[in-house]
């Protein structure tokens, strides 16, 4: 049997609804992003890290993920990545090609179970690194509400080559591509929809330092800071986005980069390792 080409990276997010860039200030003055650009109908934002923009936002008639963005490393796992989509019954827009929007780079788009589009992209605009106290450095996950986890799971794992870190209980399953502890986790749910998305913060102080600035704007938390279930996924915090209907609140997260690994079938009892 053939290796399983993995997917490299998360990016991060392109959300969609009516008249959703008009939240941008929410975005750069509390949630502490930076436009990266703009034009008619879309702003991206950028981290202090160098991905070219980690969130989207796309004006659009109805509220939803214009898409999940991800990386691959080069031409060469991108072409094979496309290859093992297409032999394993996925479900790709088109081949392999330039893209000509602001990130640009090389890569192809394919709808997972749920009818999401998935963005892979190689060769994309990068920028300096500029860190900053208590921003934002990446997204570190995407949490996506499901009416098929077991078969959307099954998709990422088989079609895309992501791994099981943990489950809980039978509600959710966190899946990742490297060496952090999961870049998208599934929840069951009444049908397709964003749960949430996470954004990593450098260290407890900046996280903290972070609920502080959202707090003196006036945006309480809806849950946090605290640790979630399962117990080795450190600290995150979700608050309201209330300039927008759109419906997915952020989180901030510390870093994590040691992925858990389940002793056995769906227990949270977990034995710590080193994905290298």
């Amino acid at each position: 049997m053939a290796e399983t080409i993995r997917v490299g990276s998360l990016c991060g997010i392109m959300m969609r609804g009516p008249g959703i860039t008009s939240t941008l200030p929410f975005y750069e003055d509390m949630w502490g992003l930076s436009l990266a650009h703009k034009e008619d109908g879309i702003a991206l934002l950028r981290g202090t890290g160098e991905e070219p923009f980690l969130y989207g936002l796309k004006d659009g008639p109805v509220y939803g993920i214009e898409y999940v963005h991800f990386a691959m490393p080069d031409r060469a796992s991108m072409d094979a990545l496309y290859r093992q989509v297409v032999a394993r019954g996925g479900i790709a827009l088109a081949e392999p090609g330039p893209f000509d929007d602001y990130a640009g780079g090389y890569g192809f788009e394919m709808l997972d179970p749920d009818n999401r589009r998935l963005r892979f992209r190689t060769e994309a605009l990068t920028h300096d690194e500029e860190p900053e106290w208590a921003k934002p450095r990446k997204v570190s996950h995407v949490v996506l509400n499901t009416p098929d986890m077991d078969g959307v799971q099954e998709f990422y794992t088989h079609v895309l080559g992501f791994r099981v870190s943990d489950y809980s209980a039978d509600q959710m399953v966190f899946l990742r591509c490297n060496s952090d502890h999961h870049s998208i986790a599934l929840v069951r749910g009444n049908y397709a929809s964003v749960n949430h998305v996470a954004f990593e913060m450098p260290s407890i102080d900046e996280f903290m330092r972070g609920i502080g600035r959202m707090k003196q704007k006036g945006h309480v938390p809806t849950w946090g800071p605290g640790v979630m279930d399962p117990a080795t996924i450190p600290s995150p915090i979700s608050f309201p986005h209330r300039a927008s209907s759109s419906s997915s609140p952020p989180n901030y997260s510390r870093s994590m980069k040691r992925a858990m690994k389940p002793r056995s079938g769906r227990a949270t009892s977990l034995k710590p390792w080193i994905d290298g």
